[in-house]
């Protein structure tokens, strides 16, 4: 899995090296999404409890994001919060046109474990270039306390 995050100035691009999985229980609890009847399945996963909505009418394993591993196509995944959502919009089966995913080649590219600590790498060199501008005039920027990018990895 390739991803890109964009900071200020830059844009960061890493693979995770260890495609992750989840725990998945699956519920008893079913309901219709479109016309396909799904069953319920939760998990845990870095730090945040996913719902997801699963069908066997499509028995296929293309799940969105890095939520996989349950039996059949999932139609709907959030996670308690509902910050992250993936909701179905809709289904051409079977698809009249090949599906092309092209990873992002734009940024500069790293390792996971810097790619995870990039908006902290870019706050100091924004930080490092006003301070060396605003110095001469007795002037600077200091951060107490900053919040961290939401992103799942910061879960672990």
């Amino acid at each position: 899995m390739v991803m890109r995050e964009f900071f200020e100035k830059a844009a960061y691009i890493a693979a995770e090296p260890i495609f992750p999985t989840q725990k998945w229980a699956i519920e008893k609890e079913q309901k219709k999404i479109g016309r396909f009847n799904c069953q319920k399945a939760t998990a845990k996963f870095r730090g945040r409890q996913y719902t997801a909505w699963f069908t066997m009418e499509i028995p296929v394993s293309y799940e969105p994001w890095k939520l996989h591993g349950l039996p059949g196509l999932i139609l709907e995944a959030y996670d308690e919060a509902k910050e992250i959502q993936f909701i179905f919009k809709s289904i051409d089966m079977p698809t009249l046109s090949p599906i092309k995913i092209v990873p992002p080649t734009v940024g500069k590219k790293t390792d996971f474990e810097t790619y995870k600590i990039a908006d902290e790498i870019e706050l100091q060199a924004m930080l490092r270039r006003v301070n060396s501008s605003t110095s001469a005039r007795g002037g600077g920027i200091q951060i107490v306390s900053s919040v961290k990018n939401p992103m799942e990895f910061y879960h672990r």
